[in-house]
């Protein structure tokens, strides 16, 4: 597929991701960043071949970004914020593995390939395939190619010996969906929040989290608990109600009617 002709469509997944940074950028320009990315489409379309192999595109894709630009993981500083708005990492060429992650995958689809990413343990990792053969790429290492003896290493790393392998465990490479690349974000945003005590980002971002996953009782339950720590307590008490429809035989469940009761006496008995 040619790059000239293409444009990345509204509801792409870097134009969603760049979404995600409105409630902390609220007069981010959005298309900015879109034309940014489709530039750098062209500037890769012109290293290859009218027809060019799943290798040249990955080594076009790669040399670009990471040598050209000088994309590159923010080791220093892993757990800035802006490592996970994709602005930012545009602006400052440093991120996590999510986001670079996110540009990877972006780019490598408007070059026509097929490229997903996948749920591995620790670095998000991308995979492009091409007929039977398939590449498994870690954009945060300089766009490095790794074999299934290098993701074991990697897990042996992580849990030691009795590591499972990719072999073994089918959900290894299991492949995310863009939907949950965006909860995948926030989620890292709200981990941040949470352990620097800064609740009132912390709050807009399970917003959007429960937006983008309204079904996922446990986060319903945790903004609950952040609407009770602000003492919003009929917000508090909408959320503990709706955690207990999603989950009516959660273990908890007793003890959330006890906080329910309680907050109804500061606020009146709701309907």
């Amino acid at each position: 597929m040619g790059l000239v002709a293409a444009a990345f469509k509204e509801n792409g997944l870097a134009h969603r991701t760049l979404e995600l940074a409105l409630d902390e950028y609220p007069g981010l320009e959005i298309h900015l960043y879109v034309s940014l990315l489709e530039r750098y489409a062209r500037d890769i379309r012109t290293y290859l071949d009218t027809k060019p192999s799943m290798v040249q595109v990955v080594k076009a894709i790669n040399y670009y970004l990471f040598y050209e630009q000088g994309f590159c993981g923010n080791d220093d500083n892993y757990y800035d914020p802006r490592n996970s708005f994709l602005n930012e990492v545009m602006d400052r060429k440093l991120g996590v593995p999510l986001l670079l992650g996110v540009l990877y995958m972006e780019l490598g689809r408007k070059l026509g390939l097929n490229i997903e990413g996948l749920n591995f343990p620790g670095h998000f990792l991308v995979r492009i395939s091409e007929g039977e053969c398939d590449m498994i790429v870690n954009p945060y290492e300089h766009g490095i190619l790794l074999n299934h003896e290098d993701l074991n290493g990697r897990l042996q790393e992580m849990y030691g010996q009795n590591a499972p392998t990719v072999e073994t465990s089918g959900d290894m490479l299991r492949p995310v969906s863009d939907q949950e690349i965006l909860v995948r974000i926030l989620t890292n945003l709200k981990n941040i929040y949470s352990s620097n005590g800064n609740i009132f980002k912390l709050l807009m971002v399970m917003d959007r989290i429960i937006s983008l996953d309204p079904y996922a009782p446990h986060e319903v339950l945790d903004r609950a608990m952040i609407y009770e720590e602000l003492d919003y307590a009929r917000q508090a008490v909408l959320d503990y109600r709706r955690y207990l429809e999603l989950s009516p035989d959660a273990e908890d469940a007793e003890e959330v009617q006890m906080v329910i009761k309680d907050l109804e006496k500061k606020v009146g008995y709701l309907h």
